[in-house]
């Protein structure tokens, strides 16, 4: 499971047009000046539910961070690609702008770690 952002980190904005591309494993965002993130199709359903849910909130463009708590869809895909990868802690507070104590709940909140000992030697 994972994302691929080319030549971009993602950033919410009140409106940004974007081409959906629907490929075989993956969709692919991209932006008008060319900017792409690949999200693969196993990361689709959390990125369509958390969507899903913001709509029935009204969240849209500038609150869009605070409605998930500072996360959005993308980040939260972005943080499932660089644990999935193996990245190690100071990679993914570099990648997602973001302090280790915020990473480490984000991880529990997704369920993609149960413990605190898989945090350990990354």
């Amino acid at each position: 499971m994972g994302m691929t952002v080319r030549d971009a980190t993602p950033r919410v904005a009140e409106h940004c047009d974007v081409q959906l591309e629907y490929l075989d494993d993956r969709l692919r965002i991209v932006t008008a000046d060319g900017r792409s993130i690949d999200i693969d199709r196993s990361a689709w359903r959390s990125v369509v539910e958390d969507g899903n849910r913001l709509i029935k909130r009204g969240a849209t463009g500038r609150n869009l961070r605070d409605n998930l708590g500072g996360w959005t869809p993308i980040d939260d895909a972005r943080l499932r690609s660089l644990w999935n990868g193996g990245a190690d802690m100071d990679t993914m507070i570099n990648e997602l702008d973001r302090n280790s104590g915020s990473i480490e709940r984000r991880l529990f909140l997704l369920t993609i770690i149960r413990s605190k000992r898989e945090l350990s030697g990354r």
